[in-house]
């Protein structure tokens, strides 16, 4: 009775329907014709400056092309580097005065500050907790790590950099509710967010 004879549609498929309505998927195709695509080509080739997007990774940016529209992937093993490199992204990007979005589907807003505290000044953020814990064997009642000023100087220059950057840590973020973040800073600042990361896993 399920058998449509091999051609499903919004109207015959409940399945199709409510996948449809969950990502706003139309059946109206767009069709564009080569005189179209041709304009919007020269359109993007004119603005091509504002168009790139500079990892500040120098051997990346020598051999890859990363522009505006682009779904771009860095793949690899667990604790390979992925999330270092997408946050030096982000932290060149912002340098450069882009306002990035960056959407954290795994990891809390802790462990990133530690992570970044970390690589900016060199210590090791974990250690210096412990040193707060009092059950662990490395507890020091006088350490304080708001005092310390290694820490509160990487905070500082880390507020500087990230200052124009949108985090966001929720976990189970869909393509819908990072979409939604995108159109909020739209309507908030005027603008599209040109740079989006996305880290999970």
């Amino acid at each position: 009775p399920t058998w449509k004879g091999g051609t499903y549609s919004l109207e015959n498929s409940k399945l199709l329907k409510d996948t449809a309505n969950k990502f706003g998927i139309t059946e109206n195709s767009k069709l564009e014709s080569f005189n179209s695509i041709k304009e919007s080509f020269f359109d993007f080739a004119d603005k091509i400056n504002h168009n790139v997007i500079k990892t500040g990774i120098k051997s990346l940016d020598e051999n890859l092309l990363i522009t505006t529209g682009m779904m771009v992937g860095i793949l690899g093993a667990p604790s390979a580097g992925k999330t270092a490199i997408a946050t030096a992204i982000i932290e060149n990007s912002a340098k450069e005065g882009m306002k990035p979005l960056f959407h954290s589907l795994d990891m809390t807003k802790h462990l990133m500050m530690m992570r970044l505290i970390q690589r900016k000044s060199g210590v090791d953020s974990s250690g210096l907790l412990r040193k707060q814990i009092d059950s662990d064997p490395n507890y020091d009642a006088s350490y304080n790590m708001r005092k310390d000023t290694k820490v509160t100087q990487a905070v500082d220059d880390l507020a500087k950099i990230y200052r124009n950057v949108e985090f966001n840590f929720t976990r189970g973020s869909t393509i819908e509710s990072i979409e939604e973040d995108i159109k909020l800073n739209k309507i908030k600042n005027g603008e599209k967010f040109k740079l989006v990361v996305i880290d999970y896993l």
